[in-house]
């Protein structure tokens, strides 16, 4: 859009023709599709949570599940009501996702709630020099409570990422229940095989589910037969009491 025009107040002491630099914070839109992340702390997103819960309850049967769209977050910590909490870019999502969290268990009880896992894992995006992340987003994930599950999607750290969520690294104990988000336009769908594979031994595996960024469904059955298939090994690897559903 058309820049901002700068006006100056009465009595300034610039002069025309000087060169000045100046100050800002804008919210910055996700190249390609415009979207624009929420603030994390101003009190309207939170108000805005509140009525949206409210609405779900009107239309969802008990015990829903809902996902929370904390994910490829390119801008945080920027506004002056974020700024004011001086907390670090991790410890400033941890808060938000803690208080979302909260809004929807206390007005849709018995809803299950899960997250994108990117924001909240070391080996994908919670981390320094996140695109124009102000901070360290490292930290984030202590603001996940233990019955929040994790879509995982950490393709490239697959095995590490579903240990991480398992509460198998001492620097993260609380184990989520997890689901796989797989293929995403790989060109196979017998990549379920390989997804499992990965989570040998890893407890808490409800699930693998197909992802496509581009509405290519033509894999599905493949996809599906390949995890059929490899489920079965997949729960033998764990033991009876900590195995996925």
């Amino acid at each position: 859009h058309a820049p901002v025009t700068v006006i100056l107040p009465p009595g300034t002491s610039l002069h025309r023709g000087e060169s000045v630099s100046i100050d800002y914070y804008a919210a910055f839109p996700i190249p390609g599709d415009n979207q624009v992340g929420m603030c994390l702390t101003t009190e309207g997103v939170f108000r805005w949570l509140s009525n949206n819960a409210k609405a779900l309850k009107t239309v969802l049967p008990a015990r829903s599940e809902l996902l929370l769209s904390y994910d490829e977050m390119r801008q945080v910590n920027s506004c002056a009501s974020c700024r004011e909490k001086h907390f670090t870019a991790g410890q400033l999502l941890a808060w938000s996702v803690t208080q979302t969290s909260q809004i929807y268990k206390s007005l849709l009880p018995g809803t299950r709630l899960y997250v994108w896992s990117d924001m909240f894992n070391p080996y994908h995006n919670a981390r320094n020099h996140y695109f124009y992340v102000e901070g360290n987003l490292a930290g984030s994930w202590k603001g996940l409570q233990p019955e929040v599950g994790v879509l995982n999607w950490d393709h490239d750290h697959l095995m590490q990422s579903l240990r991480w969520f398992a509460g198998l690294d001492r620097r993260q104990t609380i184990p989520h229940q997890q689901i796989i988000a797989g293929y995403y336009d790989s060109g196979s769908g017998a990549s379920a095989a390989a997804d499992l594979q990965n989570a040998r031994g890893i407890p808490g595996i409800q699930g693998i589910m197909y992802v496509s960024w581009k509405d290519d469904y033509l894999q599905l059955d493949e996809f599906a037969d390949s995890a059929r298939k490899a489920w079965s090994s997949y729960v033998k690897s764990v033991p009876a009491r900590s195995s996925g559903n």
